[in-house]
């Protein structure tokens, strides 16, 4: 995938990881993110900061998991509403936006803040110790989460399901 993008022969493409620990590819002049959750993978690629994250909706104890890793605002949120896809809403777009920053989760966890609702653009809002990042969230079926952040929302995104194509 990153060859056909870069057109940089794959044995020539190397991925490294930065101090933090994030990956990357020294080569090639795109950022990537990727994910995981059971059996799917999202990969997200841009020439900016990116972070994607993947969840399978499945059943949790959302109070428990809020409190110890959302703020207390978002805690609240879901004490009042303990709904598993608010919460895995939530989570996706503020993993995400912790990836495209880039220092790590356990630096970050506690420092960020996601909206609940979505900004005037259908982005929603997170913000990492003062520093703003922009999600877009969307359920690829009813119980997967797939959630990407930016600093800036993109003007293009494209969407690639390779279970439904040809790789040759």
């Amino acid at each position: 995938m990153f060859s056909k993008l870069s057109g940089i022969p794959t044995e020539k493409i190397n991925l490294d990881l930065d101090s933090n620990g994030k990956p990357f590819l020294d080569a090639m002049d795109y950022q990537f993110s990727m994910a995981h959750s059971g059996e799917m993978v999202a990969v997200a690629i841009s020439r900016s900061p990116i972070g994607v994250d993947l969840e399978i909706e499945r059943e949790v104890d959302v109070v428990t998991l809020a409190q110890r890793f959302f703020s207390p605002e978002e805690a609240l949120i879901l004490e009042r509403n303990p709904d598993p896809t608010l919460f895995f809403r939530l989570w996706t777009c503020r993993e995400a936006a912790i990836k495209a920053d880039g220092r790590g989760l356990a630096k970050l966890l506690g420092q960020t803040k996601v909206d609940e609702e979505a900004n005037s653009a259908g982005g929603i809002d997170v913000t990492i110790g003062g520093e703003s990042w922009i999600a877009c969230h969307c359920r690829e079926s009813a119980r997967v989460h797939v959630a990407m952040a930016f600093r800036e929302h993109p003007s293009l995104i494209n969407w690639s399901d390779l279970r439904r194509e040809v790789i040759v």
